[in-house]
């Protein structure tokens, strides 16, 4: 099956899920969300902060653990979704669109379960090989120093303001910092308040600014300075630091 056919099919049966799970006003508010992502193929200009995360932060996120019938599980594969699958879970390529490319590609995918339904995805990225093949934005990931990189954060709506966002993080971060990384890159867009919010009980430093910019598909990305970054403080120490580079 190709990635496109997937793709449509994918549409069609998370449209039926949110139809059911919220209701008329839900499915109107997804369509007009893919309607909007669709129009940023066209014309879409976004600032994003590449952010450095410290793994050894991790127990400011933990409480979520209190939320009955919650679960976390690291999938490495498609053989790990489908094994899921059989015990009685919900399948996360049914939620999240690329889910069959990213673990094809070789992407981790932690996703938080409540009552086997899926509440809350990321992904992880420990080479730069994986890294290109998952996230579109320019990383400045150092994977020679113990570094790896994280995102792709979705949380179903139905399952918002609970605290599983923060869990999730706190889960990844504990996952990395078990296989030796000292440290996660992602990148978030500035005005993304909620994510900003659940990040910044980890301490994020941020590492870099960029300014995207996508014309009729064609992508570019500029490092912008760093000041107006918010609440986050700039990565004190960059010395060592490879000379990071943008490619559109």
């Amino acid at each position: 099956m190709t990635d496109a056919l997937r793709d449509a099919i994918w549409l069609m049966r998370h449209s039926l899920v949110v139809l059911r799970d919220e209701g008329l006003g839900g499915a109107c508010r997804w369509t007009v969300r893919q309607a909007a992502s669709l129009g940023h193929r066209l014309w879409f200009t976004q600032s994003y902060a590449v952010h450095v995360t410290s793994t050894c932060v991790q127990e400011s996120g933990l409480l979520a653990s209190r939320i009955e019938g919650l679960e976390v599980h690291f999938l490495s594969d498609i053989s790990d979704v489908e094994r899921l699958c059989r015990q009685g879970y919900q399948d996360v390529r049914c939620v999240v669109r690329p889910a069959h490319r990213r673990l094809r590609d070789g992407a981790v995918c932690m996703c938080v379960y409540i009552d086997r339904k899926v509440a809350h995805v990321e992904w992880l990225a420990l080479t730069e090989t994986v890294r290109r093949a998952i996230f579109p934005a320019p990383c400045f990931v150092a994977y020679d120093r113990g570094e790896a990189s994280w995102g792709g954060a979705h949380t179903p709506s139905r399952y918002r303001k609970q605290g599983v966002f923060r869990y999730g993080m706190a889960c990844a971060l504990h996952y990395c910092h078990e296989r030796g990384y000292e440290a996660l890159v992602g990148v978030t867009a500035v005005d993304n308040i909620p994510s900003l919010r659940g990040q910044t009980p980890f301490e994020p430093r941020v590492r870099a600014r960029l300014r995207y910019r996508c014309l009729l598909a064609r992508r570019t990305w500029t490092v912008v300075p760093l000041d107006a970054c918010g609440n986050w403080p700039a990565e004190e120490d960059s010395s060592g630091c490879v000379q990071w580079s943008v490619s559109s």
